[in-house]
């Protein structure tokens, strides 16, 4: 089935003190609803060669996102206040954001006979007598979450080919429904975030008369609650399913180098050379 999508951003722009001080003042709003479910098929291995020994699994999902956000960002140039901090910036910034994700699920098992009619086997994700799957087998969850995300940086140019950087943003990425939860509690997963720092320097220069480039970045993130997938089983329902957890933390740092030079107007050689290094520091997965 096809998807329902309204979006729509307003946005102010300005400037003050001689446009050494730049902002944005917005709203942001998205909503994306499926028209109807979405319908999926599987089988698992299953050893007989007769279709009517094996059972097919049947889901049938709709999720609705929406999303709202008000956001303001200024760049202020310290040459407002004294030339000698001139090309000296700094780029501050705010979003909030808030996000609900709803959804239904329904998912059954059944065995196709040859004659093409169907035998109800029972829902995916908990015991019993089935005779309505759309009903009998269908749960929904509705999550709303929310938060801050900002961003700081500070920016120098000491020429017009040399400028230097360093900067701290944090992000968020929403929350979840899970389709194909076994428990109750599991039907909804919650946010990540993440916490960027970067120092930097971006130039260009000449070398012999060839015109080249030369950028350069160190960047460490602190990523916290983050979202892995994993298959579910209940125990007690006979349910088998899948779960998203916000299970981890981890240390993501790494350098990033690109350089440029043109011999000739008509030849370009240019490289890129990049290292990370990501240790995870605690995971519900590890043993």
């Amino acid at each position: 089935d096809w998807y329902k999508l309204f979006t729509e951003e307003l946005q102010f722009q300005g400037s003050a003190l001689d446009d050494k001080l730049t902002y944005t003042v917005g709203g942001f709003y998205f909503k994306q609803s499926p028209a109807g479910a979405m319908v999926s098929y599987s089988t698992n291995v299953c050893g007989s060669q007769v279709l009517a020994a094996c059972p097919i699994g049947q889901a049938e999902i709709a999720i609705t996102n929406e999303s709202k956000a008000l956001y303001a960002q200024a760049t202020l140039d310290f040459g407002a206040f004294s030339p000698s901090l001139d090309r000296l910036r700094l780029t501050a910034g705010y979003r909030y954001t808030w996000d609900t994700v709803s959804g239904t699920n329904a998912s059954w098992s059944y065995f196709q006979l040859p004659s093409g009619a169907q035998v109800l086997n029972g829902c995916s994700w908990k015991q019993g007598t089935i005779t309505d799957p759309r009903t009998q087998c269908q749960f929904g969850a509705t999550l709303n979450s929310k938060s801050p995300n900002w961003t700081v940086g500070l920016d120098y140019r000491p020429s017009d080919n040399l400028m230097l950087y360093a900067k701290v943003t944090r992000g968020y990425k929403a929350g979840g429904f899970n389709g194909y939860a076994v428990f109750e509690t599991t039907r909804t997963f919650q946010p990540e975030f993440v916490t960027d720092y970067e120092v930097g320097f971006k130039s260009d220069f000449d070398v012999g008369g060839m015109r080249s480039r030369l950028n350069v970045n160190g960047f460490w993130l602190d990523y916290k609650d983050i979202q892995r997938a994993a298959g579910d089983f209940n125990r007690a329902t006979g349910g088998n399913g899948a779960v998203t957890l916000n299970a981890a933390s981890a240390e993501i740092k790494g350098i990033e180098i690109d350089g440029m030079i043109q011999p000739t107007d008509f030849l370009e050689i240019a490289g890129n050379y990049s290292h990370f290094s990501a240790k995870n520091k605690n995971s519900v997965f590890n043993s």
